[in-house]
């Protein structure tokens, strides 16, 4: 009860929840927490004065028109979150589980820069990467990959030792070493102790809290180099220097066994029809202070999604929405709804590619796409929007960039088409790609305004023509599938 006096409802006490739908109009049951910085999803006013005349002093009474349901989510850049959400704008695809890279038997190469250099063939890693070493003698451990690598080189922090590897790999993440005895927790559970590795990068929150590892249940996991548990297991639960698998349990003691976090990587490209999503918000309203706690959006679709990239400040994606309709409801689609854990990539975690050259002199970045849905009504229709059909979508990144060299203006002088890439990797291992497979440059040239260190601006403009799609997402995380 509210005791005869209510609670002003607080953002941080309220939720949105993001439902597919099956079908435009129906939202599955089942439905994902979204880590929102602030929302402004509304109806907007709709209410208009008559103008009829009715022989009194004043307006009749106001009629309903249109609503306008639309707004926009700013929610923080969480890898898990974020497939969400390129699953909302281009549906479902299937994901690519990764495997370990074997590195190829060639010598350690002193960089003479602090940086060495492990030889690799088909790598699929790049600089910013975070990746864990295994099976040499003096490289063991968790690295992020620094500039130069690529296809065929592996370039990280380390000191030099001499050493060739035979049989060595490189995998995404923060591998674990096993050491210790297993120990048997019933319920055909088994927990295995876990150690960070030799060179194992530490992020603030495990410093705080002594955790050596960043596992989490429901994770999968590739052992190895036991006699009893290798495989791949899914994890039950965590400790703070344990995971625990279901297996049968018999008693080892590990002193080479090895835990490798299993990724997956998942890849869309924008559609020509894009799926329809619910949002539900939740106000956190005193006990009988509302009938309607929940306010619905059905049958929406992503209008456009938006970042900007360098600088200082929160890595946010602005997503834009629009919707069918709003209504209210006492009661949540889905009381319980899934919960995934938070894995942020953050502003400093971000590279920019043109022509598949990493950049270094680009200072900020804004990307923008819209998606031109316009929803519509026809007669018959009340109040609702029964239509959504995809515009043309325009897609663009402002650069500013310093002015170093005049390879960038090159590009927009010769109309050259080239492919331009933001990605981002995390301290975690997860990492996500923006392609924009053909673009062109276009910039006004750089001018002298003043004595300090002078900037260009420039501006990718994306286009669809010998490709399939104008704008392709990449994620790369620990999660299995987004239905």
């Amino acid at each position: 009860m509210h005791c005869g006096q209510f609670t002003q409802v607080t953002g941080g006490s309220s939720r949105l929840v993001l439902y597919n739908e099956e079908c435009p109009g129906q939202p599955v049951r089942t439905g994902y927490v979204i880590p929102i910085a602030n929302e402004s999803l509304q109806t907007g006013t709709s209410k208009n004065q008559r103008s009829v005349i009715t022989g009194k002093r004043g307006a009749g009474k106001p009629f309903r028109g249109l609503p306008s349901p639309s707004g926009q989510v700013a929610m923080g850049a969480s890898s898990p979150h974020m497939g969400l959400i390129f699953r909302a704008m281009c549906g479902t695809t299937a994901a690519t589980k990764e495997t370990p890279l074997a590195l190829s038997a060639g010598a350690v190469k002193d960089n003479k820069d602090g940086t060495v250099t492990l030889a690799a063939e088909n790598s699929p890693f790049v600089p910013g990467d975070l990746i864990s070493v295994y099976g040499t003698i003096n490289y063991d451990g968790t690295y992020v990959l620094a500039k130069g690598s690529g296809a065929d080189a592996l370039v990280f922090t380390a000191p030099f030792v001499a050493e060739t590897p035979s049989d060595a790999h490189a995998t995404r993440g923060r591998a674990c070493d096993i050491r210790g005895d297993a120990v048997d927790r019933g319920d055909g559970k088994v927990a295995l102790p876990l150690l960070p590795g030799g060179s194992e990068i530490w992020l603030p929150q495990d410093l705080a809290s002594g955790v050596p590892h960043v596992f989490r249940p429901g994770d999968s996991v590739t052992i190895s180099g036991t006699t009893n548990y290798d495989g791949e297991h899914v994890i039950d639960s965590v400790g703070a220097a344990e995971i625990v698998i279901t297996a049968a349990y018999t008693a080892e003691t590990f002193d080479a066994g090895l835990a490798v976090p299993v990724f997956y990587r998942h890849e869309w490209q924008l559609p020509k029809r894009q799926p329809t999503q619910t949002w539900e918000k939740f106000f956190d309203f005193d006990e009988d202070a509302a009938s309607s706690p929940y306010r619905r959006y059905s049958y929406c679709k992503v209008n456009g999604i938006s970042f900007d990239a360098g600088g200082d400040g929160e890595f946010l994606l602005t997503i834009d929405v629009a919707s069918g309709g709003e209504t209210g409801s006492s009661s949540a689609l889905d009381a319980d709804p899934v919960e995934l854990p938070q894995v942020f990539i953050d502003k400093p975690d971000l590279s920019l590619f043109i022509n598949g050259v990493r950049r270094g002199d680009v200072a900020t970045a804004s990307f923008s796409a819209s998606f031109g849905i316009t929803p519509q009504n026809a007669i018959g229709d009340r109040l609702q929007y029964t239509r959504m059909p995809e515009g043309d979508p325009e897609v663009s990144l402002s650069m500013s960039a310093y002015l170093e060299s005049d390879s960038l203006q090159d590009i927009a002088d010769a109309d050259t088409t080239v492919p331009v890439r933001i990605y981002g990797a995390g301290l975690e291992g997860d990492a996500f790609a923006v392609d924009m497979p053909e673009c062109v440059l276009d910039t006004p040239g750089a001018a002298i305004s003043g004595k300090e260190g002078l900037m260009q601006d420039v501006t990718a403009m994306a286009f669809v023509d010998k490709g399939e799609s104008v704008l392709g997402f990449t994620l790369i995380n620990r999660i299995a599938e987004y239905a």
